[in-house]
């Protein structure tokens, strides 16, 4: 049964620092707390370190030109949660404006019924009718229909 790591401090190379990522998963805050905790490490992780890391992110770091022997993951890493935080709020506006149009569609849905109710009320089939079909003649009805409902 292989056993958990709980001193990542053992290990002489950029596997701890790895290995010490990777202990917590897809966890952002653990992530970020463990990069800012060990900011040195992870601004200088070797390559080959740094390619495990982006095997096992799904996550290919930026390199500095004539960058050979480190790559600064710690800035890789930054980089990308704020990239998540965007998409993330992305996702969010987006689901907002779907709400919105949907709030929308159904106030709009309930103020043309009431328009309609009004008008046949008031023995106007006629304009019922022309409203269907007339989209001016419609917001010409809707201006009537606003103000009598402002004024009451």
């Amino acid at each position: 049964m292989p056993c958990k790591i709980q001193d990542f401090s053992r290990f002489q190379t950029g596997l701890g620092s790895v290995l010490r990522l990777l202990s917590v998963g897809s966890d952002k805050e653990e992530i970020k707390r463990l990069c800012d905790e060990h900011k040195d490490a992870y601004e200088n992780l070797g390559r080959e370190d740094a390619e495990m890391l982006e095997v096992f992110m799904n996550k290919r770091f930026k390199r500095d030109r004539g960058e050979e022997k480190t790559v600064n993951v710690f800035k890789g890493i930054q980089d990308w949660m704020d990239e998540k935080k965007e998409e993330g709020r992305e996702e969010g506006r987006e689901e907002g404006r779907a709400e919105g149009r949907e709030e929308g569609r159904e106030e709009g849905h309930d103020e043309f019924a009431g328009m309609i109710r009004y008008l046949m009320r008031n023995g106007r089939n006629e304009d019922v009718m022309r409203a269907t079909e007339d989209k001016a003649y419609r917001k010409q009805l809707f201006a009537e229909y606003t103000s009598l409902a402002l004024a009451n």
